[in-house]
This record gives structure tokens, C-alpha cells and sequence, in this order.
């Protein structure tokens, strides 16, 4: 794993920013310019942090953390909490408005149980002018 430097930027406030600019939807650039890093040293930080999460799922034993990675997995962390509630925010938003209105309820009804809420699509296919549809299918022999 490679080690970045500069790693005494990820300070609690850092954390603190990025996430709070996260949970009202910002984007990683945005969240990082609020934190006052630049948004490689973000994403860095980010993707050692999965590596080290991915690899501790792998591992048998409990990984020995030293201080800069464990600020890492909080950040990760934090991160997909501040992600979680901002969808949670919205869904509260999307949700209240579907209880005024049938049209957007019955929408989210065919998104989220398109199997019980989509009325089954009938179509006909017919040749020019509705005439006979001619239809060719030509079988090749695989030893070809």
C-alpha cells in the first residue's frame, strides 16, 4: 500500500467539514475545497482507506492500525454515514411529497415494485400498412 504524504492535513476538522459538506450533497471537489485539502489528497486518503477496509475484511486476524491509518478509516468512516443521511434526508423529502401526491406516489410504486405496480406492455408488429409481417430466419449449420 502506498503511503501518501502530508497525512498531518487530515485533521479532526478536516473530517469534520468534509463530512458536513457530504451530508448536504456535496460533491468530493466541493467537500474538499469547504475542508480547505485539495481534492487529490481527499480521494488518496479515500482510496487507502477502502484498500485498508478491504483488506482487513481479508484478513483472519485483527490489522495493527497505526495512528494515520486509523484516521484514514474514520474519515471512510464518517464519510458513508454523511452519505447515508443525506439519502435519508431526501428519501424523508421525496417521501412527504408522494403523501400529497398520488401521481409521484404511484411512481415511486412502479420504481421501487415494478413487478407488482408496471401494467404489462402489449405491442403488435405488423408489416407496411398493417399487412403481413414476413419474417426470414435463416438456420446455420454449426459444422459450417
Amino acid at each position: 500500500m502506498s503511503k501518501l504524504g502530508r497525512r498531518w492535513r487530515l485533521t479532526d476538522t478536516v473530517i469534520d467539514k468534509v463530512c458536513e459538506a457530504r451530508e448536504i450533497g456535496a460533491t468530493y471537489d466541493i467537500a474538499a475545497l469547504y475542508a480547505g485539502v485539495s481534492s487529490a489528497s481527499l480521494m488518496g486518503w479515500l482510496k487507502e482507506g477502502r484498500e485498508l477496509a478491504e483488506q482487513a475484511q481479508k484478513s483472519e486476524t485483527v490489522p495493527d492500525y497505526d495512528e494515520d491509518e486509523l484516521r484514514i478509516l474514520e474519515l471512510l468512516t464518517r464519510i458513508e454515514k454523511a452519505d447515508a443521511r443525506e439519502a435519508i434526508n431526501l428519501l424523508q423529502v421525496v417521501d412527504k411529497a408522494a403523501q400529497s401526491d398520488p401521481a409521484w406516489a404511484w411512481k415511486i410504486l412502479q420504481q421501487r415494485y415494478p413487478k407488482d405496480f408496471i401494467p404489462p406492455i402489449r405491442q403488435e408488429v405488423t408489416g407496411a400498412d398493417g399487412g403481413d409481417l414476413i419474417i426470414t430466419v435463416k438456420v446455420k449449420d454449426s459444422a459450417e
